[in-house]
């Protein structure tokens, strides 16, 4: 049969209720890094070109100038095709990924800032993002930016045969 193994937790951020973070470390992560975006990237995998290959990507990363690397990125996806009987521009933040040493600094929140910032002014009304209900850094990350759940799904998993 199939077990529960978790929940996906599914969370909202009304950007027009959205004020960033403000603070020095993220002033001095604004100093040393460069943000930079490309919209509709090329798939990188073949699976990637499967699963996002008919939507619209957005993937803005963070380019430390000191060591000449991306430290950061966030990808969002174009909901267009779901929010459009919301009745408003929305966009789905599919992968937030820090470099492993540099977690827990502030580039995750300095990022997410600023890709608002920039999603905002594109008309872009809520962001969808989802976690795992293990996952209580992520949550706590994301209410602090104002995401709040709207919904739940439950992950199973089919246990080995006998």
């Amino acid at each position: 049969g199939y077990r529960e193994l978790d929940q996906v937790r599914i969370m909202q951020c009304d950007l027009a209720r959205v004020r960033p973070p403000v603070s020095r470390e993220l002033r001095m992560i604004k100093r040393t890094t460069q943000l930079m975006e490309k919209i509709d990237p090329a798939p990188k995998t073949w699976w990637e070109a499967c699963v996002w290959g008919s939507l619209q990507r957005d993937v803005f990363t963070l380019f430390d100038k000191a060591q000449n690397r991306v430290v950061a990125s966030a990808s969002f996806w174009d909901m267009q095709p779901l929010s459009a009987c919301w009745g408003m521009c929305a966009a789905g933040l599919f992968e937030l990924y820090v470099d492993p040493p540099l977690r827990r600094r502030g580039y995750a929140s300095y990022l997410l800032g600023e890709s608002i910032r920039i999603l905002r002014r594109r008309g872009v009304a809520t962001i969808e993002a989802q976690t795992m209900g293990v996952n209580e850094a992520a949550r706590a990350f994301y209410t602090k930016f104002g995401f709040t759940e709207i919904d739940r799904g439950i992950l199973y998993r089919k246990d080995a045969a006998p």
